[in-house]
């Protein structure tokens, strides 16, 4: 039998010691951090001849 499938957020939570499962961002320098980071974020981009070696077309 094959392990189910878990959420990416589940999955990581399972590798958290357990005092950190359940943390809040409430410090306000933790918060503009947060959101500083969360604003810079780009979704990565491939380049035209990044191809995926599963890719027929290579």
């Amino acid at each position: 039998m094959s392990p189910r499938a878990s959420p990416p957020l589940e999955a990581l939570s399972a590798g958290m010691p357990p005092r950190y499962r359940a943390a809040v961002a409430d410090h306000p320098q933790v918060l503009d951090w947060a959101r500083t980071v969360a604003g810079a974020a780009v979704i990565p981009t491939r380049e035209p001849d990044d191809r995926s070696p599963l890719d027929p077309t290579c």
